[in-house]
């Protein structure tokens, strides 16, 4: 619980800082995107490289994964801009960032996952 904690408080905070900075500059939501395909990637370079080397405690393993990845990512901002382009009559961006975001963020953990095996 303390692993999942402490992880999920550097990438929430992460995210936060992030979305701060550079969210106010754009119309589509790039910001979460980016964060969500990132987190992506880690997650499946993580996910790999835990289940090859098997030298990293369980909470190590949980700091990265449940903790970081899951406090820097964010389904609930995509899940609230999604709403806010369907009310404001935005249908075709929101089809076309849900799909992105779940093809994109695939091909991001597959891509993590093979970077990893390379290693």
């Amino acid at each position: 619980i303390v692993a999942a904690f402490l992880g999920g408080g550097f990438g929430a905070s992460l995210r936060f800082v992030i979305m701060y900075l550079f969210a106010p500059r754009y119309s589509f939501p790039v910001i979460t995107f980016g964060i969500n395909i990132f987190a992506c990637l880690i997650m499946g370079f993580l996910c790999a490289i835990f289940i090859d080397k098997t030298n990293f405690s369980e909470p190590t393993k949980i700091i990265f994964t449940v903790g970081f990845c899951g406090g820097f990512s964010t389904f609930t901002a995509l899940s609230m801009e999604l709403l806010q382009m369907i009310e404001t009559q935005q249908i075709l961006n929101a089809i076309i960032y849900v799909v992105i975001t779940v093809f994109v963020g695939l091909i991001a953990a597959w891509t993590g996952v093979n970077i990893a095996k390379l290693l």
